[in-house]
């Protein structure tokens, strides 16, 4: 199951940052302002894709769960101030896919030394 949450993970993210790469385009060419704040979501949502790679292969680290918490957190909360495009609907649904499957993924425990 867990498998199956790091897979379609890592198809949102993927999702995300297409859509992301496109407005980030067109904000790029009427203002120039804005773009910066569009490609640092993308890079989070590349980040989170390799995390979904990472988590596949063996546990995350607890560091690195919670950086990608608050990477796809914050990109939703800055995407609720976007304009209303087709494409922003398919951003900000494919990052909290993205979010949810990021809470299944598992964690490694440090073990105490005796």
């Amino acid at each position: 199951m867990k498998k199956v949450a790091y897979v379609i993970g890592v198809i949102a993210c993927l999702f995300a940052a297409e859509g992301l790469n496109r407005f980030g385009s067109i904000v790029r060419t009427f203002r120039d302002g804005d773009a910066s704040i569009y490609m640092a979501m993308l890079v989070a949502s590349f980040f989170c894709a390799v995390l979904f790679t990472l988590a596949w292969v063996k546990k995350l680290p607890i560091v690195l769960k919670c950086i990608g918490i608050v990477c796809l957190l914050g990109s939703i909360v800055l995407l609720l101030e976007a304009p209303d495009f087709p494409v922003i609907r398919q951003i900000f649904l494919s990052l909290v896919v993205a979010l949810i499957c990021l809470f299944c993924a598992e964690v490694s425990k440090k073990e105490a030394q005796p």
